[in-house]
């Protein structure tokens, strides 16, 4: 098998701004330096396709995937973000805070934890500048990350300065923040939240007797449901002000325990006249609680339940008018290697962009695994949605689901103007090996080619502009990309959280950077220091 390498060029401003000086006064070193280079950062998906290591910018790989590695190891972390930050601290840190960020960013909670005790480890005073905006991107109980660290006492100073507030809000009957909700018991059942539970009480200065008192004070306070579970107080609980997770948690331990109650709300539910809350579920959150299950030929639910059904209504929306209009179409991973939660991730992400996109595609997505398939989703409910279109689980061939959009484009003479303008690849990016020869995509040999610059081509001949294209990573195993940093027209993504469709039509047209730079850039992170 004759082996291709791929010669795509970075534009030279661009090259120059992000990764520095190459050799200069002659142009045989200079090529073998670039040669050189590109061998360095050659890699392979687990299914042979040629990749990239890295984007040349090390903000930009960490960017890609911050939202899918919280199945690889700390150290793995650690080192791409210890490279991002090296590359520019500030952007860095304000990365760490975009993937905890729960209502407006990526909703990891693993993975920004593993950043945040590495800085404190390693640069504790810049972490001390930005302990108290951790309960305002993520939970209180983020804090414990900290243990161990060099700021330790800090956080329990903080933590100590927050509880006093808290039980003076009490007094006062003023609204207080959740730090009781999420401090640690010291009389729950898993051992290590008793252990930490102790370990709180003691550096908040108080015996455990006290401390259990004051937590179970402020709790009742700002009315956490698991308090009234635990005292059997089903008849007190105000189910329309459940939280969303609590709510897809016990939604049966409700209907066992106090169903006639728990129905009726149920009914006004139908009818319009409750509320439910979901603000911080993602559509993979509902997905697993309805038990989406992989087979070789579809998925499946388990039975009809109407609190996940309901939930999955009251998703916020960040499908906005703009997005709708710009002929978006999401392409759906469904192979193999997405069993688990990338497959509910890409399935959920695809039904809730296809029915909240008012435009062309409007309940239309794509799936692809050996054989792609165009989907139009049938049914009122989200199971009759899922379970309204064919799924063959098998390998990872990126290249057939462009080859059908084309050969559907051309047999039928589509104008330009009608083609998907911006195609958003929701996968674990782990494609097959290409086949492909320029002049007959269709039946070439396996290359070495990136993937990227192949769809290029096959748009080229079939003459059509190419869209933009947003590579989404649901489940980065290791670093593998499909374009560099400075590309045109190409978007990075990562993670579990449909906030990311609203950043997409905002960034159409722009580089891996620029879009990276714009989601960062956003106000609510300016608190961020370095």
């Amino acid at each position: 098998m004759r082996r291709k390498i791929d010669r795509a060029r970075l534009d030279s401003a661009t090259n120059y701004a992000i990764y520095g000086n190459s050799t200069y006064g002659n142009k045989f070193v200079n090529a073998l330096d670039d040669y050189q280079n590109e061998v360095d950062n050659t890699t392979y998906t687990l299914n042979g396709a040629y990749a990239y290591k890295s984007t040349h910018s090390d903000l930009v790989d960490l960017f890609g995937v911050i939202g899918a590695i919280r199945n690889r190891q700390p150290e793995e972390v650690e080192e791409l973000f210890a490279k991002a930050f090296r590359e520019d601290k500030l952007l860095a840190m304000k990365m760490s805070f975009y993937a905890r960020h729960i209502t407006g960013g990526l909703g990891e909670r693993k993975t920004p934890r593993i950043i945040w005790r590495y800085v404190a480890m390693n640069y504790p005073e810049i972490m001390k500048k930005n302990l108290s905006l951790i309960p305002v991107f993520g939970r209180w109980d983020d804090l414990y990350c900290f243990v161990g660290t060099p700021i330790e006492d800090d956080m329990w100073g903080f933590i100590r300065t927050q509880l006093g507030k808290d039980a003076e809000g009490v007094m006062n009957r003023k609204p207080i923040s959740l730090l009781a909700k999420w401090l640690k018991s010291v009389n729950t059942s898993s051992e290590e939240s008793r252990s930490l539970g102790r370990l709180t009480a003691k550096n908040l200065g108080m015996d455990e007797k006290s401390y259990r008192k004051i937590l179970s004070m402020l709790r009742n306070y700002i009315d956490v449901t698991e308090v009234k579970m635990s005292k059997n107080n089903f008849s007190q609980i105000k189910y329309d002000s459940v939280p969303a997770k609590a709510m897809s948690l016990y939604r049966n331990a409700f209907m066992k325990r106090d169903g006639n109650r728990f129905q009726k709300y149920i009914d006004g539910l139908k009818r319009g006249e409750a509320k439910i809350n979901a603000a911080t579920l993602y559509p993979y959150d509902i997905m697993e609680k309805y038990g989406l299950t992989m087979r070789y030929r579809g998925i499946s639910l388990d039975k009809y339940d109407e609190i996940l059904e309901q939930q999955w209504k009251a998703l916020p929306n960040f499908v906005d008018e703009k997005l709708s209009g710009s002929n978006v179409l999401v392409m759906c991973d469904t192979s193999g290697s997405m069993y688990g939660r990338p497959l509910a991730t890409s399935v959920g992400l695809s039904i809730y962009f296809a029915e909240r996109n008012k435009g062309v595609f409007h309940n239309k997505f794509m799936t692809f695994s050996h054989d792609p398939n165009f989907v139009t989703i049938k049914g009122d409910s989200l199971k009759d949605k899922v379970e309204s279109f064919p799924v063959i689980v098998d390998d990872t061939n990126i290249q057939a689901a462009f080859k059908l959009i084309l050969d559907v484009a051309v047999e039928n003479n589509v104008p330009a103007e009608d083609m998907p303008k911006t195609l958003v690849i929701i996968s674990d990016m782990e494609f097959n090996q290409a086949t492909y020869n320029r002049g007959s995509f269709r039946n070439g040999e396996y290359v070495d080619v990136n993937y990227h610059n192949i769809f290029k081509d096959m748009y080229e001949e079939a003459g059509y502009e190419v869209p933009t294209i947003v590579y989404w990573n649901v489940n980065s195993r290791h670093n593998v990309f499909h374009a560099y940093a400075d590309e045109h027209g190409v978007m990075m993504a990562s993670g579990s959280s449909p906030s990311v469709f609203k950043n997409i039509v905002a960034n159409i047209g722009k580089t891996p950077y620029e879009a990276m730079m714009d989601v960062l850039g956003d106000e609510v992170y300016s608190e961020v220091r370095v």
